[in-house]
């Protein structure tokens, strides 16, 4: 499983319902309200019977974490150059994704020779932090008061 950084998944989700899936109920919702702080709190706090409250999505992926049949890769390190981290974490990540899958690979570097974010559709930005862009102050005040522990319990500071 991939975790990230909450607040960044929260910048991608703002991003995907506002500018990318015009099909999903909670896009048709947010793309309906002009107000951008509107926005925020109805994407933050769940619309009953469209989209559920963003803590609770996250509370759903924590069980995950501490499964030993699952292997835990940080988004960030999957980013390599193109998103400011070194390219040997990128390739360590990638060696770590074969051996726990038992893939035998030639080289980690022939893998990633392969991947080309480019072609990835949902993908906002490659870069790690770019929520703390993306967002006001206000905003990520409110994120990491509101998301409190959720953003440790991912690995991530505060």
């Amino acid at each position: 499983v991939t975790v990230r950084d909450p607040r960044a998944v929260f910048c991608s989700l703002f991003n995907y319902l506002e500018s990318m899936d015009h099909t999903h109920l909670a896009s048709r919702l947010i793309r309906s309200i002009e107000c951008r702080s509107d926005k925020f709190q109805l994407l933050f706090n769940g619309y009953p019977g469209v989209l559920q409250p963003f803590n609770e999505i996250l509370e759903d992926y924590l069980c995950w974490l501490e499964e030993e049949a699952v292997h835990v890769v940080r988004f960030e390190d999957t980013v390599g150059p193109i998103g400011g981290r070194p390219a040997d974490i990128r390739l360590t990540q990638i060696q770590s994704i074969s051996d726990f899958l038992g893939v035998v690979t030639s080289t980690a570097s022939a893998i990633d020779k392969k991947i080309d974010p480019n072609d990835s559709s949902t993908l906002r930005a490659p870069s790690i932090d770019g929520w703390k862009d993306f967002f006001s102050n206000e905003e990520a005040e409110f994120l990491d008061n509101r998301m409190g522990s959720l953003i440790t319990d991912f690995g991530y500071n505060r």
